[in-house]
């Protein structure tokens, strides 16, 4: 029987395996790169994305104004041509309560009530249309935020001879109602703006009821009292001359116009003329 031979088994062959590229990682300057371009791309980004919420607002605020003269031609319609003016204890009434602007565009929105006691009680606050979201960013409360034009379209007028006198007259609010087509040029004639920030001073600092702000946050106190003794929604109009933002002598004072100069993209302020169109003034 021959030999039998045990030969080792043969060696395993060496399987080659694909190695790994190693990962580069970021060097300190690339990432220092990247972080620059990052704040550079959202620092140019910043001023159009901040200009395009302004435009946004400005653009809610001519919708108000818009639904204000809709609210307008209705009015006048139902009026024989008269629009509320001046908001005044003292003005004009009908059988359902005193007529004034707010009320007007309140009755819009459905709501019917008379508030024959205080007109102060219309729920400005719950309506988004009294309310400039350019103005809510100061107050970040809701409330009135436009003001009516009631004044005197002859301008300053002489007590004694109640005939117009620019030199010494006075200027007077036409309160209650009066017909559109007084106006001779309804077109370039403001019949709602925008009323002026609530910080601002426009009578007496140490009244809360004469400015804007002191009348929002006492609106409670204002509206428990029936009628009204104080001063409430009738100082959202400009009465006369002074109340313009450009009044010589108001500018010079720490007092300051009902109304606003430059509320939007730092140009001028939006209105509803007395022909029902919208604009910037």
């Amino acid at each position: 029987m021959p030999d039998l031979e045990l030969s080792a088994p043969p060696a395993l062959a060496a399987v080659a395996f694909p190695s790994r590229p190693r990962r580069a990682g970021f060097t300190l300057i690339e990432v220092l790169v990247v972080v620059a371009i990052m704040a550079l791309l959202i620092a140019i980004l910043l001023p159009s994305l901040g200009r395009a919420r302004a435009l946004a607002r400005n653009g809610v605020c001519n919708h108000n104004l818009h639904q204000f003269g809709v609210a307008m031609n209705v009015f006048a319609g139902e009026h024989k041509g008269f629009v509320p003016r001046g908001i005044s204890r003292h003005g004009f009434a009908d059988a359902s309560g005193p007529i004034n602007w707010v009320r007007m565009v309140a009755r819009l929105f459905g709501d019917k009530n008379a508030y024959a006691i205080n007109f102060n009680r219309v729920p400005v606050e719950k309506y988004e249309a009294f309310s400039c979201p350019e103005r809510f960013r100061d107050s970040n409360a809701r409330f009135l935020d436009y003001v009516v034009n009631s004044t005197d379209s002859r301008g300053p007028i002489n007590a004694s001879t109640c005939q117009p006198d620019p030199a010494g007259g006075s200027w007077y609010e036409v309160e209650g109602v009066t017909k559109i087509d007084q106006w001779k040029f309804p077109g370039e004639t403001v019949y709602i703006t925008e009323a002026i920030e609530e910080s601002w001073n426009i009578d007496d600092p140490n009244n809360s009821f004469s400015t804007m702000k002191g009348i929002r946050e006492n609106i409670g106190t204002i509206r428990a009292q029936a009628p009204p003794t104080s001063t409430g929604l009738d100082w959202f109009d400009v009465a006369g001359g002074r109340n313009f933002p450009t009044y010589r002598e108001y500018l010079s004072s720490a007092r300051r116009p009902r109304a606003a100069l430059k509320m939007h993209l730092g140009r001028g302020s939006n209105a509803v003329f007395a022909d029902a169109h919208v604009a910037m003034l």
